[in-house]
């Protein structure tokens, strides 16, 4: 999650600080994406696993907490594909590969490129701009691109789509439709305002 004024990546100054309700999502990113992987993964003949990940709010990767730095969602998402594959792999004697693409979108230049640098410096540089692309663009006006890129690729491939935004207007219900509509077995993490639904969800004539 990022926005203008509250959290800010720019390389070479203090990252921002992790606070509980991102402490929070990141563990059932963590949590989620392993039960995912784990499940599509149960029959011992199979051999990959296509997986496109987008993190659609993506920020620069890291946060401050206390005296040391502690992973962003776009690491935490590279992080579990690569344990959960290792994972499998111990498991089989076939060899076992996650063909994961990972799609990092964030509208802030600054954010990208802190982004950038720390997967420059990760395990994972070798794949920077092949398997891991980092589009700098609102995800509203990258999804066009993103869902034909997912769709010109051969045989099945699933999608998971982390969509933490900021503020609750930047991800239409229209392009959550055609998200489910479009991508066959596509699935949405998506931040929204609880009370706003609460609000909306009463026995008022405007409701029926």
């Amino acid at each position: 999650m990022s926005s203008g004024g509250k959290y800010l990546w720019v390389p070479g100054r203090p990252l921002p600080p992790l606070e509980p309700h991102s402490e929070a999502k990141h563990h059932l990113f963590r949590a989620y994406l392993n039960a995912y992987i784990n499940r599509l993964t149960r029959n011992p003949v199979q051999e990959k696993l296509r997986l496109t990940i987008v993190d659609g709010f993506c920020g620069g990767g890291a946060y401050q907490t206390h005296d040391t730095e502690t992973s962003g969602s776009p690491m935490i998402l590279l992080d579990e594909v690569a344990a959960a594959e290792q994972a499998v792999q111990m498991e089989r004697n076939k060899t076992f590969g996650i063909d994961a693409d990972f799609i990092f979108v964030d509208a802030s230049r600054d954010h990208c490129a802190a982004l950038r640098n720390r997967i420059v410096t990760s395990p994972y540089s070798y794949n920077l701009d092949k398997k891991i692309t980092i589009r700098c663009d609102t995800f509203a006006d990258a999804y066009e691109e993103i869902e034909a890129s997912i769709l010109a690729r051969k045989g099945k491939r699933r999608a998971l789509f982390f969509l933490d935004q900021y503020g609750y207007s930047d991800v239409p219900l229209s392009l959550i439709r055609r998200i489910l509509s479009k991508i066959e077995g596509a699935e949405i993490i998506l931040t929204f305002a609880i009370d706003s639904l609460i609000n909306y969800l009463h026995d008022s004539e405007q409701f029926e």
